[in-house]
């Protein structure tokens, strides 16, 4: 069993790296631009413009074109084989 004082350290690590990924991760992704519609605290209803969340050559028609969005990321969200297993075997 871990001690009060190791698991109180454990807490403060976990929480100042949420805090980091908080501040740091906000700048990596700016935001498009937009114009609020309606606002009611605390909601606000935006309207933005067009924005292009992916693209694919439609080479090979529409359903080989639909397969390769659908792929992405490749494997779809699983993991590599590999860590599948070692997971497997932590539990």
């Amino acid at each position: 069993m871990l001690s009060h004082a190791t698991r109180t350290i454990g807490a403060i690590a976990v929480l100042l790296g949420v805090a980091a990924c908080s501040v740091f991760g906000g700048a990596a992704a700016p935001e498009p631009e937009y114009d609020v519609v309606l606002s009611e605290p605390p909601f606000e209803l935006r309207d933005y413009g067009e924005l292009v969340v992916a693209k694919t050559p439609m080479t090979g028609g529409a359903s080989t074109a639909f397969g390769r969005l659908f792929d992405f990321p490749p494997n779809g969200s699983k993991p590599p084989a590999s860590s599948r297993s070692a997971s497997a075997n932590l539990m």
